[in-house]
């Protein structure tokens, strides 16, 4: 869950104690929403999933609920990379229902 800028740590896998793989893009999502909502906390966060679009490029997409002056709004955050570099092509925001 996040509050404001304020990032709450990602849930490792207790297992191996790594962080899941979606953990650095789910914060990217985060600042990009930041960025683009300034002042509004983001409340709530969760990742979707991540869909495979060739052999060298991968989509993950996240919903974030943020909380503006007019009520709760959801951000869908689709982030489009390469694989294995990690180069981002694209980042979209697109608002829906909380």
């Amino acid at each position: 869950m996040f509050t404001g800028a304020n990032v709450a740590p990602i849930h490792t896998n207790a297992v191996q104690g790594q962080p899941p793989a979606y953990a650095k893009w789910g914060l990217i999502a985060v600042k990009e929403t930041q960025k683009a909502y300034k002042n509004a906390p983001i409340t709530d966060y969760l990742f979707i999933g991540q869909t495979k679009l060739s052999a060298s490029r991968v989509q993950e997409r996240f919903k974030l609920i943020v909380r503006k002056q007019t009520g709760l709004i959801g951000v869908f955050v689709t982030i489009t990379h390469e694989v294995p570099s990690d180069r981002i092509i694209s980042v979209e925001l697109s608002e829906t229902k909380p």
